[in-house]
């Protein structure tokens, strides 16, 4: 049996998937979790073998629960399940030692065998996001750390530090670091330079 962690912040979202997964004679469900901190220790405790989660989640974020976990247990499989769907999102991941990554609007089959594939030890992309991972070019934040990384995405969001800080469990002298150095990094002084270069990126959609 796969022992598989489900991990989303909607629970009619993580109900939908729970269902289409013990579809599987060989997938069990074996927790949920809808925040990170309870994920991390779940995926611990449980001796869970993959855990499906999305990127975006309460306290650190999918890609930092993601590159933690992996550091703990490199055996863990990581299948990444978002709405995102650009380039960034998709480098990001695997970078963070994600071994599959599936769009929400992929078919439901797409999520069924990204969960078998990863267990066997192979990863997967999605055929949606193939092109994303081929693409000529870089992100233009390759530069930045994951949790930088994740602070950016809540600082072009129009997040305050306040805001930030709460939302990824930081203080707000952590956050107000991170930003200095996230623009040292890319070379902007300004909160319209930053979005710029996330829009060029695909970290901000239009």
């Amino acid at each position: 049996m796969i022992r598989t962690l489900l991990v989303d912040d909607h629970p009619v979202v993580r109900a939908g998937y729970r269902r289409l997964l013990e579809c599987q004679p060989q997938i069990e469900v074996v927790g949920e979790a809808d925040h990170c901190r309870p994920a991390y220790r779940l995926a611990l405790r449980e001796a869970v073998d993959v855990m499906v989660t999305d990127i975006s989640l309460p306290g650190m974020g999918g890609l930092e629960l993601v590159r933690r976990l992996q550091r703990r247990r490199p055996a863990l499989r990581c299948v990444v399940f978002s709405m995102h769907e650009e380039r960034a999102f998709v480098r990001r991941a695997f970078a963070a030692g994600a071994q599959a990554y599936v769009a929400k609007r992929c078919a439901p089959e797409q999520l069924i065998q990204a969960v078998l594939e990863v267990a066997c030890g192979r990863r997967y992309l999605a055929p949606e996001l193939r092109e994303a991972m081929v693409a000529a070019g870089t992100d233009g934040v390759g530069g930045l750390s994951t949790r930088e990384f994740e602070v950016l995405r809540q600082i072009v969001d129009g997040r305050s530090t306040l805001e930030i800080a709460q939302a990824l469990s930081l203080s707000s002298k952590t956050v107000a670091n991170y930003g200095t150095r996230i623009r040292a990094k890319l070379g902007t002084q300004t909160s319209a330079d930053l979005v710029r270069v996330a829009l060029a990126a695909g970290v901000l959609c239009a």
